[in-house]
């Protein structure tokens, strides 16, 4: 497999000529700059694609870590400003450095392998190169495309929320997510070539995998495909700042290495469900989606994070929604009771609102994170690098994932009954009276709501397949009792953290509060103006994740 070098630098040297060129035409025609950008990281794109599949050469990772550096250091000093949506100054381009970071270790990782791993080579190379052509031509003519459709509506982007649907009055089809606006013709594009990107790679690849010998056809695999292409469009739409050179691609390789286990006779595919599962799954899932925008339980972006991790959860690692139902269920419920009756003025400015992705991460993305882990397990990834496929430690990743949520139902719930029915808050530390609704207060009301938060998810260790903890040799009343004391710790923990570490800002009257909107001084009174309520909330679900790992390992 191993290819002469000189093919590396004829590719190299294609690369810098495309670069040159149109650096040049983006100078000559600055009006089409966006899509000679977007040419760029198609070719650019496409070629690193084919390196990292057929140039078995340890160049190739050694010049993707140099160039990671020389990028870091010029994108740094304003090289390569692009300009992120219609009417919008431009920006740093960090896209590039998160896609040569990415291509850096994907492209180190086939040189790890030990003796005993070698035949999970071909593997890896093809996972390579699955997931660059993926973001090649789904990413790039995603973006073309879209920007086309924006121009041709001739849109007028305004400032607003963190994700709406832009000019209601001309058609429902641009939407702003963060600093980025796209397209839901983007987004169909990007599904559709991921789809194709996926149906070429595979019939043009099997003499590279010794695929011919494969069980099933594509009355089993395309269902997949669209499925896996549905998930990788929503990853990209709400990806910015160009992250999606980032999670598109670490997601594509995943997905890519559980089919490429599937065809050479690994006991799954892609997702556990059949092509029927996968259907009424999938539609069943989108409506309710629609149902939790509809009624305001989550904003867009919320619905979007949490769809993927109830897709991870139920198709991927094989788990119970029930926690996360539950979970869902009690915040959504009680915070609305508060609303109609409690003071959020002194929240941060999320307070009050549905929820969006980066809520839905803080609470659930330890969750997230190990189903995934759990999926690369019991898809055999772990074979790859000479991981057992261990039961007994995928269980216990399902409870390390649930102390999480325990921690992140305890501190919800302690916060909108803390804020409803609770007296007046103060800090644990300084025992200092504070406002309701300000992070890091504590009431004995909201004291009761971190126990009914925590034992609403440890009793959902009954719900669960008891041979899940008899293969990890727990007893059942330990895991519950282990997973309701964390949660309560993490309450605890997160008001602590808030006390200390989060923002606070003066307000006019001379009050504290998290919402930065009403301050009236430029710099926090007190903590650190880069945590906010969301890393609080991360931080003590990973403190107590921690904390449950050194018990149960």
């Amino acid at each position: 497999m191993q290819i002469p070098d000189i093919e590396l630098g004829l590719v190299v040297v294609v690369v810098l000529v495309v670069i040159l060129l149109l650096n040049y035409s983006e100078k000559k025609y600055p009006h089409l700059r966006f899509y000679f950008r977007k040419a760029l990281h198609i070719i650019v794109v496409f070629m690193a694609a084919y390196v990292s599949m057929f140039v078995m050469s340890v160049w190739v990772p050694l010049i993707a870590w140099m160039s990671s550096g020389a990028l870091l250091f010029m994108i740094r000093k304003g090289w390569f400003e692009e300009m992120g949506s219609i009417n919008e100054n431009p920006r740093k381009s960090w896209g590039i450095l998160y896609f040569s970071l990415t291509y850096s270790v994907l492209t180190t990782i086939p040189f790890l392998l030990t003796s005993h791993q070698q035949p999970m080579l071909k593997l890896l190379l093809w996972m390579n190169g699955w997931s660059f052509m993926v973001l090649a031509f789904a990413d790039g003519l995603a973006g073309w495309l879209g920007r086309w459709s924006m121009q041709k509506k001739q849109t007028q982007i305004t400032a607003g929320s963190n994700f709406k649907f832009i000019n209601k009055t001309n058609k429902k089809g641009i939407i702003e997510v963060g600093s980025d606006n796209k397209s839901l013709f983007g987004f169909l594009v990007f599904w559709l070539v991921t789809v194709a990107v996926s149906v070429v790679f595979l019939e043009f690849t099997q003499d590279f995998m010794e695929l011919n010998g494969r069980q099933f056809g594509w009355d089993v695999l395309l269902p997949q495909i669209l499925v896996f292409g549905f998930v990788l469009a929503l990853i990209e739409l709400i990806s910015t700042n160009g992250s999606d050179n980032l999670f598109v691609v670490i997601s594509a390789w995943l997905m890519a290495g559980s089919l490429g286990l599937g065809l050479m006779n690994y006991p799954h595919l892609i997702f556990y469900a059949g092509p029927e599962g996968l259907f009424y799954y999938m539609v069943l899932s989108i409506l309710f989606g629609f149902i939790l925008l509809k009624y305001g339980w989550l904003e867009i972006t919320g619905v979007i994070m949490a769809w993927i991790l109830a897709f991870v959860v139920v198709m991927m690692s094989n788990w119970t929604l029930v926690p996360l139902l539950v979970f869902m269920a009690s915040a959504t419920l009680v915070g609305k009771l508060r609303r109609q009756n409690g003071n959020n003025e002194f929240g941060d400015k999320k307070d009050g609102k549905p929820r969006d992705r980066w809520q839905v991460l803080a609470n659930g993305g330890i969750y997230l994170f190990f189903g995934l882990v759990t999926y690369c397990f019991e898809m055999g990834l772990g074979d790859i690098f000479g991981f057992d496929n261990n039961p007994v430690i995928q269980e216990k990743f399902l409870v390390l994932a649930l102390a999480s949520l325990s921690a992140s139902s305890a501190d919800t719930l302690s916060s909108e009954l803390g804020q409803w029915l609770g007296g007046n808050p103060r800090f644990l530390l300084s025992w200092r009276k504070v406002p309701k609704g300000l992070s890091g207060g504590v009431t004995i009301a909201g004291l009761f709501g971190g126990v009914l938060g925590a034992l609403l998810i440890a009793s959902c260790v009954f719900l669960i397949s008891q041979e899940r903890f008899v293969i990890a040799e727990m007893k059942i009343w330990v895991v519950f009792g282990w997973i309701f004391l964390l949660g309560m710790v993490g309450t605890l923990v997160d008001s602590i953290i808030g006390e200390v570490f989060q923002a606070k800002y003066l307000t006019k009257n001379g009050e504290l509060t998290d919402n930065s909107e009403i301050r009236s001084d430029d710099k926090p009174s007190m903590g650190y103006s880069w945590i906010n309520n969301d890393g609080v909330n991360f931080i003590s679900n990973a403190i107590v994740t921690v904390l449950m790992y050194w018990v149960i390992f």
